[in-house]
């Protein structure tokens, strides 16, 4: 009876996989939509997996067992085999046999998909620094020019906005007071000294006390500047206001 039980458990739960599977494929198209990931440099690798991780979540895809499989879809055959030869050897070979045991959990696919990450960053050239060194020298690289036109404030949002992330994801930046303090000053260095935006942001004795604020306050200037007022005394009197 036991046995029984147990054999229509696992029927039950192997056809709610192939439900899931089917109900993702379908959502998604796979073959026809699926964000593809060629790069083979790590600036636009990270870029390129956030894309399909994005939409992964917005087809509610969930589970990382379903997610490593997206991931072998969307990487072409060397990228493919490269992972493949990981998961010969430890730990690779480890997380694999976890997953594919009886009782695996959504945490051992996720051991699973965040190795085969690991080793597509690798193949993209990190193997020789950690992933968090590449993401502050990336940071530390996105600097505003001292009087920047409308188009060049909308590039360096970009580029700032995607080395944050790339520092978030490296636990360069997280929730707790001091890592907030050293973002804040990092976004200050980036603003030359003397410059207009400099004295919108931070000429009135008012700081952006976090990356959102931030993002308001320069976005006020290039706004300003589009509607061409250009003299940075009228540009500083739009920055922010203590008392808001």
């Amino acid at each position: 009876m036991k046995e029984r039980l147990i054999a229509l458990q696992e029927r039950d739960r192997v056809a709610k996989e192939q439900k899931d599977q089917w109900d993702g494929d379908t959502r998604l198209q796979i073959k026809q939509t699926i964000r593809k990931i060629t790069a083979t440099d790590s600036e636009t690798l990270w870029r390129q997996l956030e894309d399909l991780e994005r939409q992964l979540l917005q087809n509610n895809i969930r589970g990382f067992k379903a997610w490593y499989r997206y991931l072998e879809l969307a990487i072409d055959d060397d990228a493919r085999r490269w992972i493949e030869s990981s998961n010969t050897r430890d730990p690779g070979r480890q997380h694999v046999r976890a997953a594919l045991a009886p009782g695996a959990t959504d945490d051992d696919w996720k051991a699973v998909y965040r190795h085969a990450r690991t080793e597509l960053f690798r193949r993209a050239g990190l193997i020789v620094e950690p992933p968090g060194e590449n993401a502050q020298r990336t940071w530390d690289a996105v600097v505003f020019p001292k009087n920047p036109t409308f188009a060049e404030i909308t590039k360096v949002l970009r580029k700032l906005s995607e080395a944050r992330l790339m520092m978030v994801r490296c636990r360069k930046f997280d929730d707790s007071p001091e890592a907030l303090e050293r973002e804040m000053y990092d976004l200050k260095k980036k603003i030359p000294l003397g410059s207009p935006l400099r004295l919108h942001l931070y000429g009135h004795g008012f700081e952006p006390p976090d990356f959102d604020r931030f993002l308001d306050s320069v976005q006020r200037y290039q706004f300003a500047l589009e509607r061409g007022k250009h003299e940075p005394g009228r540009l500083g009197d739009e920055g922010g206001d203590p008392g808001e």
